[in-house]
């Protein structure tokens, strides 16, 4: 998948807009998040083609979000790994 990470400036919440690649019609999204060494995963739609993160207090922010897309089959694609700055 091709995806792009975004900051909202006013909530700190992380955005992902989600855009498919190839011919395969994407069934599932798997979105996970890094905190630290630990990680959390969400299953959405593949219709869906943005999702926040909401902040959470007390707890860090994201540095890491790997996406990938499930085919109907149940096919994954490669990871999509973006690393990100902590936030300011």
């Amino acid at each position: 998948p091709i995806i792009r990470v975004g900051r909202d400036g006013r909530t700190d919440a992380v955005t992902l807009a989600l855009q498919p690649q190839g011919s395969e019609a994407t069934w599932l999204w798997v979105i996970r998040a890094r905190v630290g060494n630990e990680w959390a995963t969400d299953i959405i739609p593949g219709m869906q083609r943005s999702y926040t993160i909401p902040p959470i207090a007390g707890v860090a922010s994201p540095n890491a979000i790997a996406v990938s897309a499930i085919d109907r089959s149940g096919n994954a694609s490669a990871q999509v790994i973006y690393g990100l700055n902590p936030p300011r």
